[in-house]
C-alpha cells in the first residue's frame, strides 16, 4: 500500500537561503542539485546530493541554500497527509 504524501518544491539558487519549520517525520529531499542543511541545535550541517533526503526526528527548524555549479537545485518538503483530509472516490448513488 502506498502511502499518501504532500509536497512542496522550493527552488533554490546559489546561496539562496530558506528557511522551514518541520514536524516530526517530515522529510525534506533534494530532486536537483546539491543542498546544503544547517539544523537548529545540531552542531553537524548536512550537504544532499541530488535523490538524497533528511527525515525530521522531532519538530525542527531547518535552514538550506543551494551550492555547486549548477543555475538550480531543488528541495522537496514531504509531509504525511493525515488519513481523515483524502477521501477516495467511491460508487456513484442513485437519487
Amino acid at each position: 500500500m502506498n502511502a499518501l504524501h504532500a509536497a512542496v518544491l522550493w527552488p533554490l539558487g546559489r546561496n539562496d537561503l530558506l528557511t522551514l519549520g518541520l514536524q516530526a517525520g517530515e522529510r525534506v529531499r533534494c530532486d536537483r542539485g546539491t543542498v546544503w542543511v544547517t539544523l537548529d541545535g545540531n552542531a553537524e550541517d548536512l550537504v544532499l546530493a541530488a535523490g538524497e533526503e533528511y527525515r525530521a526526528p522531532h519538530a525542527q527548524v531547518l535552514h538550506a541554500s543551494g551550492l555547486g555549479q549548477g543555475p538550480l537545485a531543488v528541495l522537496r518538503q514531504v509531509s504525511p497527509v493525515p488519513a481523515g483530509l483524502v477521501s477516495a472516490p467511491g460508487p456513484a448513488r442513485a437519487a
